[in-house]
């Protein structure tokens, strides 16, 4: 009688304890899409910020009003249209160029809201401020990774292979080679777009610095120690954000998904 009370109390256990695990397991799932459509949306935030700052409807204006002085100054020839008695007029050109200026200073001086931190800062430094918020948000979304992993192994050790497979397909998008192709897709995109996004600032940053040193007068500052200083600390923050958003990426898509694909081995047999 004894030996069967033991019997059943550790039945009984092992029960709790699997029903403990699947729900910190769902619990970790859930987090973990929270935490991807966080991501999803800072990495949203911030090309949107590479298309405020090279593709928007203000740096057109800047260009056509450019375009406009470079021709009545004789500069480039008229190819569209002839500039007429415009050609040479000192008040046009004053006044267009009075035009750049402010609408080159209200692109320059721009505010906005870092996501998450609620930080305000200068548009020069959105980029790091959103690289910054999304590479913690990445290793977040890893740790959630790990402990769902941890969760489904362990379930797979008390109650077998099925039960992790059900809480993946029911509970979370597969990933792996058991999703469907625009699932594979869609994921690899998603992970893929944080790396890139921070490569491009970099880039972003390498093209201003390369514009300055082109331009009359302003590559003057290249002269002067501390803003070399300043040049050198924010490319090399630049690099430290790209290389650790690309390896934190790849973890997170190695971690997951070696994790589905060994524990639904079973699933087509």
């Amino acid at each position: 009688m004894s030996e069967s009370n033991s019997e059943f109390e550790e039945t009984r256990g092992a029960s709790r304890e699997a029903e403990i695990v699947y729900q910190a397991a769902v619990e970790s799932l859930g987090r973990t899409r929270r935490a991807l459509i966080v991501l999803s949306t800072v990495i949203c935030i911030g090309y949107f910020h590479l298309y405020e700052w090279y593709g928007s409807w203000n740096g057109a204006r800047v260009a056509a009003r450019t375009g406009v002085v470079a021709v009545l100054k004789g500069e480039v020839p008229a190819s569209s249209c002839k500039p007429g008695r415009f050609l040479g007029d000192k008040d046009v050109i004053a006044r267009l160029e009075k035009e750049i200026a402010e609408l080159r200073a209200k692109q320059v001086d721009a505010m906005f809201t870092v996501p998450l931190a609620g930080m305000v800062v200068p548009v020069g430094d959105m980029s790091v401020g959103i690289s910054l918020v999304a590479l913690s948000l990445t290793v977040w979304l890893l740790f959630f990774q790990r402990k769902v992993n941890a969760c489904l192994k362990h379930l797979d050790r008390l109650q077998g292979w099925k039960v992790p497979m059900r809480v993946l397909e029911f509970h979370f998008t597969l990933i792996g080679s058991h999703a469907t192709m625009s699932m594979r897709v869609a994921s690899k995109a998603l992970l893929l777009s944080f790396p890139t996004m921070t490569l491009l600032f970099l880039a972003s940053d390498l093209w201003d610095l390369w514009v300055i040193k082109q331009t009359e007068l302003q590559c003057l500052s290249f002269s002067y120690n501390p803003y070399l200083r300043y040049v050198t600390g924010r490319l090399c923050v630049g690099v430290i954000l790209a290389i650790l958003s690309v390896v934190v990426t790849v973890m997170c898509y190695r971690e997951y998904r070696t994790a589905e694909d060994e524990l639904l081995k079973f699933a087509k047999e």
